[in-house]
């Protein structure tokens, strides 16, 4: 029998992403590609009412990718130059100063 990795499918609205890393319209598309590349897998992008939203298949050992600021930080490491704002106060992670 065929042996499958577990995997989630996580959907990551665009604007929520904004909060934390700028992406501009234009460049939805290239930026999916990128972290695609990364490792992090966009599956697609789907067009909704309230905007683009990453598919994602996250993998088991890169459980801080099923959050929106575990995907921004990853965007953001692709990304030198472009800040990565910090989570909002009682959100970071125990441990983390900020």
């Amino acid at each position: 029998s065929e042996r499958v990795s577990p995997r989630s499918d996580v959907r990551v609205p665009i604007d929520w992403i904004n909060d934390f890393v700028a992406v501009g319209d234009d460049e939805t598309d290239a930026l999916a590609d990128l972290l695609t590349m990364a490792g992090l897998e966009v599956e697609e992008t789907l067009a909704t009412d309230s905007g683009p939203v990453w598919f994602t298949k996250i993998t088991p050992n890169r459980g801080d990718w099923a959050s929106v600021y575990g995907t921004a930080r990853e965007l953001a490491a692709c990304l030198p130059g472009r800040p990565l704002a910090p989570p909002p106060a009682g959100d970071a992670p125990h441990g983390d100063p900020s």
